[in-house]
């Protein structure tokens, strides 16, 4: 790199593995990535752990191997920023790590977002009705922070009682970054109950009391006194002892972190394509979704909307001054993994994704897309296998398919079942956009998607056509680590605000466009979803 090149670092911790980006942060060109595996700790059904210890291992090396890939002097980077699942990591009088569960040793010390060992204490919050459940669809996830935290009070109580510290992931790294205990606006709004206008951002005591955890109630220091926006720097940025465990220079401006789908919403919104017009819709018209293992459906307004069973109104979570609706698919990759894996336990072998595909796309060739849709018009299916986030706020729903014959295992009718599961996920946006627009929202016209699923062409060809709507899709793979390196280059001061920052680094991108002879067979075929869902909400 030339001795003028200003780099920005994007770090992404997923479920199964940290990512590191490295972006000019003057071109938006993508100079470098790496990425390293996580580990994930089962000791229960259900239940989730991690190390952080070794998420920030993780963090070092997968850094370090994205600078050395691309010859990268690391005086040229002038910042970087963090985003994460929405776990919880848990640290005790020394920054130590606390196990999270009777079953398991010191160092798994997260509890994952999709963790559901919280159930109970969902449902007991839930049953206090405090006002700031209308920010949360007015029923709060087992996913969230609170449930988990009520979990380990009641249930590991030497830990829970010993934690100086309990963070978001991404909260954490920055800690772990700087020293300084800063947490992001994204993150206490979205996952703790922080509550927040354009008026006032404050922990709210009379929740903390009423959900029976009085100890946060006057006393916030273990949860987050200091809040600040995403892409606020961090006092005097990285630490001598993370810069030596990074490999980066001490004093790098650090980003106030943020919730990963969140950062992929910053990294793909913004995303560049040959239509002019698409780049001049509006922001509040503009849903993205964030697919991967799970999915996220994000809405931004101008003006606070409280849409029953989906998460929000957050103010600031995303951009200033705007608020953002949250909802999603507890279950969507993972529904398709599901489906191929079946086949492994079946024959030894697991089908990949693009054999599946490519062979439904040489059916539309031959035969049609409303033919190879016909094969699937009997097969109705409710996907919600990992229970239901929105717009049903339900997690104890359970997945569907209805309209099976004898055929079903058999090899021929793999792409069948894989087609009715790709609609049925579909259908569930289209769903979470209809109760958005019923509740406020304007029309979406246009959505941007990004993550794993995003790369497979048949399952966002199939959205577009469900949704009726385009579907930009960039053309990288890397749309949430971008959001944080996006978040890095408004903390180094290259740009002056977070949109533009987001239209100066987006990146170029693929326009999915509906197709006019599918729309009577989808429209059919929703009818029936919502049929099988309102059946299923109610069959208990």
């Amino acid at each position: 790199m030339n001795e003028k090149s200003k780099v920005v670092l994007g770090v992404d911790v997923g479920s199964t593995s940290v990512r590191a980006l490295a972006v000019d942060a003057l071109s938006g060109r993508m100079l470098a990535s790496a990425t390293e595996s996580l580990e994930i700790h089962r000791p229960s059904p259900g239940w989730a752990e991690q190390s952080s210890d070794q998420i920030w291992t993780a963090t070092g090396a997968a850094i370090r191997s994205a600078l050395h890939s691309a010859a990268i002097d690391v005086e040229s980077v002038v910042g970087i920023g963090f985003d994460a699942t929405c776990s919880l990591v848990v640290l005790g009088p020394q920054d130590e790590p606390l196990a999270v569960s009777l079953e398991s040793e010191s160092k798994w010390n997260v509890i994952m977002w999709m963790d559901h060992r919280a159930g109970k204490e969902a449902e007991d919050i839930n049953r206090t009705a405090h006002d700031c459940l209308k920010s949360v669809g007015g029923k709060i996830s087992l996913e969230m922070e609170p449930p988990k935290l009520l979990w380990l009070k009641r249930n590991h109580r030497q830990t829970f009682d010993s934690a100086t510290k309990f963070l978001d992931l991404a909260d954490f790294l920055t800690y772990k970054a700087t020293g300084v205990d800063i947490r992001s606006l994204c993150t206490v709004v979205c996952k703790w109950g922080y509550q927040a206008s354009s008026n006032s951002q404050s922990w709210d005591c009379t929740y903390w009391n009423s959900i029976g955890l009085p100890e946060f109630a006057n006393d916030v220091r273990r949860i987050g006194a200091q809040v600040r926006n995403p892409g606020e720097r961090i006092a005097s940025g990285l630490s001598p002892e993370a810069a030596q465990s990074l490999g980066l220079c001490a004093g790098t401006p650090v980003a106030t972190g943020i919730i990963d789908a969140h950062a992929g919403t910053i990294g793909c919104l913004a995303t560049k394509t040959s239509e002019t017009t698409q780049s001049q819709i509006p922001l509040d018209q503009r849903l993205s979704l964030i697919c991967g293992t799970s999915t996220c459906h994000m809405m931004l307004s101008e003006t606070a909307r409280y849409v029953p069973g989906i998460w929000g109104p957050y103010y600031g979570a995303v951009l200033p001054a705007m608020f953002l609706n949250e909802a999603g698919q507890s279950a969507a990759g993972s529904v398709l993994d599901m489906l191929l894996e079946r086949k492994r336990a079946e024959t030894g072998v697991t089908p990949a994704v693009s054999e599946v595909t490519a062979y439904l796309d040489r059916s539309e060739a031959e035969r049609g897309a409303l033919a190879v849709a016909e094969t699937a018009r009997n097969l109705h299916v409710w996907p919600d296998y990992h229970g239901n986030r929105s717009p049903f706020a339900d997690p104890s729903m359970k997945g569907a398919i209805v309209g099976l014959t004898l055929d079903w295992t058999s090899d021929a009718y793999l792409p069948t079942i894989y087609l009715a599961h790709v609609f049925a996920l579909a259908y569930g946006t289209k769903l979470i956009a209809e109760t958005l627009e019923q509740n406020g929202h304007k029309a979406i016209e246009v959505v941007y998607a990004c993550g794993g699923l995003a790369k497979n062409r048949h399952y966002m060809q199939v959205h577009a056509d469900v949704l009726n709507v385009p579907i930009v899709v960039p053309n990288c793979d890397e749309s949430v680590a971008l959001g944080s390196a996006i978040l890095a280059s408004v903390a180094a001061n290259i740009y002056p605000s977070l949109k533009e920052a987001m239209v100066a680094l987006g990146q170029p991108g693929t326009t999915y466009y509906p197709r006019d002879e599918l729309q009577t067979f989808h429209a059919w075929k929703y009818s029936k979803f919502r049929d099988l869902g309102n059946f299923i909400a109610h069959f208990k």
